[in-house]
């Protein structure tokens, strides 16, 4: 029955040893919910994609109409139109 303190591995005693497993959990539960976060905020940005892809999709991209110069029909009743250049 020797008189000697009882230790663990490493000859670390019990205290020492709770706290050690301790922080190691804790530090574990940080780095598990740090990844969820990450997980959470890329599933967010991909969502957001999605949504702004299916816009620029949906919408065909069309120049926006050139405008053309008074033509002399207009003029000679006197309105000021000005007529939009079909792109057909």
């Amino acid at each position: 029955m020797g008189g000697e303190p009882r230790t663990f591995t490493g000859g670390v005693r019990k205290w020492k040893w709770k706290r050690m497993h301790e922080k190691r959990a804790k530090e574990e539960g940080k780095s598990l919910l740090d990844q969820e976060k990450r997980l959470y905020e890329a599933r967010l940005r991909s969502q957001i994609r999605a949504v702004f892809g299916y816009w620029n999709r949906a919408q065909p991209d069309e120049p926006e109409p050139a405008l053309q110069p008074f033509s002399n029909d207009n003029s000679k009743f006197g309105r000021n139109v000005m007529r939009f250049r079909s792109s057909a």
